[in-house]
């Protein structure tokens, strides 16, 4: 389909790739913090630019399909676009992450540690549910790059 299509989807996978790499560290090493630490805020970052850099990816495609150039494989499609699916419902399960966690609870009667505490958890828990999409969507990625 082309060396350019080539690239862009290899960019996205590296920037999912590295996203969720950062991420699952940040987790597994329980650093991720709410004071605003480098750390945290640039895993944040480089997610949401590895699903700018996947939307990019479709639409790359999109525009090809229509000037009828069409990949080997017609897997291929589901391989690009299904980055945008899990990215999509991980952020659905990242919303619920924050009801997960206070349940039954409220809030704002707790002493102020207590809710950053909670609040800490939350955080921790969005991060490994991004960071395993993310990873996720580099497999993805990479996987539609061999189906070209």
């Amino acid at each position: 389909m082309g060396s350019a299509y080539f690239i862009v989807i290899a960019v996205a996978a590296a920037m999912n790739l590295i996203a969720g790499i950062w991420g699952a560290a940040l987790w597994l090493r329980r650093s991720v913090s709410i004071d605003g630490n480098l750390g945290t805020v640039l895993f944040w970052y480089l997610l949401r630019a590895a699903q700018a850099a996947s939307v990019i990816a479709v639409l790359f495609c999109l525009v090809l399909y229509i000037w009828g150039r069409e990949p080997d494989s017609a897997i291929h499609y589901l391989y690009v676009v299904l980055p945008l699916v899990i990215s999509l419902i991980a952020e659905v399960i990242r919303a619920g992450a924050a009801i997960h966690e206070t349940r039954g609870i409220d809030v704002a009667a707790l002493p102020a540690e207590r809710q950053m505490r909670m609040a800490l958890a939350i955080l921790r828990r969005e991060t490994g549910i991004m960071a395993s999409s993310s990873l996720i969507c580099a497999f993805l990625l990479l996987r539609a790059l061999e189906k070209l």
